[in-house]
């Protein structure tokens, strides 16, 4: 995978993300995505193909563990990107873990909420980013 060079383009924006996950059923349903995530991520990824080709977002899994567990999720599915600045990452339900981001978290992991950086660092091959 190619790092990039320059990460201000639209897909490491919040807005950009936010806009995309309205378009979703997730974002339809306005609701934070309990156990949605993986829906979550299909609809994005159709989205993605279609108008972005060359994207290269990965999905990730975390998978059950107990920092998984204790938010009552059996596993947890977003994107990343790596970026020379660190993985980027775009979770649309990531309010099912920090309720203070019912809309998702969309940004690199090292500026990630604690809480989600724990779940990132599970499934993430770019831990260290």
């Amino acid at each position: 995978m190619a790092l990039e060079i320059v990460v201000d383009n639209e897909l490491f924006t919040e807005s950009f993300w936010i806009e995309l996950r309205k378009r979703t059923e997730v974002g339809r349903l306005d609701v934070v995505g309990r156990q949605m995530c993986f829906g979550w991520c299909e609809d994005v990824i159709g989205i993605l193909n279609a108008e972005h080709k060359s994207h290269d977002f990965e999905l990730m899994k975390a998978p059950g563990s107990e920092k998984v567990t204790v938010h009552k999720i059996t596993s947890h599915y977003w994107f990343e990107r790596l970026t020379r600045k660190g993985a980027f990452v775009a979770d649309g339900t990531a309010g099912q873990i920090d309720p203070s981001l019912p809309n998702g978290y969309y940004g690199f992991i090292y500026e990630a909420p604690r809480v989600l950086q724990d779940i990132y660092y599970l499934g993430s091959p770019y831990k260290y980013q």
